[in-house]
């Protein structure tokens, strides 16, 4: 039997987003690439010195506020171009939104950031081929459930 159409829409993304998570650029399949260079040029992401820009932070150490989040699995970092981005849409007014750190907790270690990035910006089957991205703030409950299943879908058998 053929894939569905999304099937063949998705199939490709799911081989190019869950590549080794913080390979090199230069180590890293073309598929993975351009999927990575979509999501940097479509969602913005913010450096450590501009998280604490926008946390209001004043510690010296620019870095400190990001790495002491990401550490406490409140916000997720991706490694692109060797540097760490961290999504703007897990903040609001300057502070992490809740569910991210929900979301991660039901994340394997195993799981990069990218692996974070993709399943809130795919297309996803349980609403009707939206993105969870969508929901965050409107549902985030919703979304944190979707973690769940996205990460453990062998429960669901």
């Amino acid at each position: 039997m053929a894939p569905s159409p999304r099937a063949e829409l998705i199939l490709p993304s799911v081989e190019a987003a869950l590549s080794p998570g913080n390979a090199p650029d230069a180590e890293i399949d073309p598929a993975s690439l351009a999927w990575r260079e979509a999501f940097v040029s479509r969602y913005k992401g913010l450096t450590a010195a501009e998280v604490a820009d926008q946390s209001g932070n004043t510690a010296r150490n620019r870095s400190a506020i990001a790495s002491r989040w990401a550490a406490e699995k409140k916000i997720f970092g991706i490694r692109f171009r060797n540097r760490t981005l961290y999504p703007e849409f897990q903040f609001r007014h300057g502070e992490p939104i809740p569910v991210i750190a929900k979301i991660l907790k039901e994340m394997p270690d195993r799981f990069t950031g990218w692996d974070v990035a993709f399943f809130l910006t795919s297309p996803n089957g349980n609403l009707d081929w939206k993105k969870p991205l969508g929901l965050l703030k409107a549902d985030p409950e919703r979304v944190a459930s979707l973690a769940h299943a996205f990460s453990h879908s062998a429960d669901a058998f």
